[in-house]
C-alpha cells in the first residue's frame, strides 16, 4: 500500500477541518465519532509518513557523510600522489641534465627533457613601484557594496536604496 504524499496529507487536514466547522454545535454522535476516527486515522497517517521521510532523510545524510569524508580521503591521497609523481619527474629531468643526452630510450619508454612553458618573471630584491615606467603600473580600483554596513542599518530599521532584508530560511532539526 503506498502511502498519500504530504502535499495530500495537508488537503485532507483542511477537509477535515472544514467537516469539523459544519459539525460544531451538532448532536449527531455517530458522525462525531467518525470525524475523530477519520482525524486519527490521518494523524497516524501522517506521522508515518513523515517518519518515512525523516527516516530517509537520516540515511541520506549519513551516505551523504560518507561520501564527503571518502572524497577528503580520496582528495588527500591525490595530493600524495601528485607530489610524488613531481618529484619523480625533476629526478628524471635532472639525471638526463646530468648525462647530458635530453633523450632516453628505455625498453617502455622514450624521456626527453626539454624547456616547457614561459619563462617566469622575477622581481629584483631591491624593487620599488616608483622605479617603473608609468606605463607599466596597472591601477585598478574597485566599488563594490559594504554588505555587513548595509544589513546592520536595515536591522536597525533604517531604509537603504535598492536594499531590503529577505525572509529567514526555514530549517528543519531531526534529533
Amino acid at each position: 500500500m503506498s502511502l498519500p504524499r504530504i502535499y495530500d496529507l495537508t488537503e485532507a487536514f483542511y477537509a477535515l477541518a472544514e467537516e469539523q466547522e459544519a459539525l460544531e454545535g451538532s448532536d449527531d454522535a455517530a458522525a462525531i465519532a467518525a470525524l475523530y476516527a477519520k482525524w486519527d486515522a490521518l494523524e497516524a497517517t501522517f506521522a508515518e509518513k513523515i517518519d518515512g521521510t525523516l527516516g530517509l532523510l537520516k540515511e541520506l545524510e549519513v551516505r551523504r557523510d560518507a561520501r564527503k569524508a571518502e572524497a577528503a580521503r580520496l582528495s588527500a591521497r591525490a595530493k600524495v600522489d601528485d607530489t610524488v609523481v613531481k618529484r619523480l619527474r625533476k629526478l628524471v629531468v635532472m639525471g638526463l641534465d646530468a648525462s647530458g643526452a635530453p633523450t632516453l630510450e628505455t625498453v617502455r619508454f622514450r624521456a626527453t627533457a626539454y624547456d616547457h612553458g614561459t619563462a617566469p618573471l622575477v622581481q629584483g630584491p631591491n624593487f620599488k613601484l616608483d622605479d617603473l615606467p608609468p606605463e607599466l603600473v596597472k591601477t585598478t580600483v574597485s566599488k563594490e557594496p559594504d554588505e555587513p554596513r548595509i544589513r546592520a542599518l536595515l536591522a536597525a530599521g533604517t531604509k537603504v536604496p535598492h536594499y531590503f532584508l529577505g525572509a529567514k530560511t526555514r530549517a528543519l532539526k531531526v534529533l
